[in-house]
């Protein structure tokens, strides 16, 4: 795409969000399975840099030419007299590289599921529970495959390596599906 449009694209969904108006992408990919699947719509408003916790799923956008990401927030760091974000992907091994805060588009507050009748409320007491936990386990798998990255773990003799790499694979993948249902985000 060209880049004078995808910048007046970006500028004008910005003016948008500054106003509090809320806006809708539909998202391509599955790194957010099972909080999201391709073709499912999420709501976004403007967030400042402090105001999202651990576990919303968030918007940032890597540079100005980049598409624009929702992952979830697992952490904040401090670095380099700069709070940094990380995120990652539901279906995604590793965490996402640390994004400096001013790369922080919005906060998903609901979804619109392909079929569903009605948006679900990610800002309810239910869903920021459930998203905290998944956050937590999200950053438990990051931490795990940070450990192991380097190395094959199919091919690593370490039984151990393997098996605590597929078994943070399977709890996060497990979860997601267990926070889906007690949300009442559909299976």
């Amino acid at each position: 795409m060209n880049v004078r449009v995808v910048k007046a694209t970006s500028e004008l969904i910005d003016a948008r969000l500054q106003t509090g108006d809320a806006v809708r992408f539909t998202v391509p990919t599955w790194s957010m399975y099972p909080a999201l699947a391709p073709g499912d719509c999420v709501i976004v408003r403007r967030a400042r840099a402090a105001e999202p916790r651990v576990g919303d799923l968030i918007i940032v956008k890597p540079d100005a030419s980049a598409a624009w990401i929702v992952h979830r927030l697992i952490a904040r760091r401090e670095s380099e007299g700069a709070t940094r974000i990380v995120t990652k992907g539901d279906n995604c091994s590793a965490a996402d590289p640390p994004w400096l805060e001013t790369r922080l588009i919005g906060r998903v507050v609901a979804v619109q599921r392909q079929r569903a009748a009605q948006p679900i409320d990610f800002t309810s007491r239910r869903a920021r529970v459930a998203s905290a936990g998944l956050a937590l386990l999200s950053r438990g798998q990051a931490f795990v495959e940070a450990k192991t990255r380097g190395k094959c773990p199919d091919k690593d003799p370490s039984l151990t390596r393997r098996g605590a790499l597929k078994v943070s694979r399977w709890v996060t993948r497990a979860s997601g599906f267990a926070a889906r249902w007690i949300i009442g985000w559909g299976v």
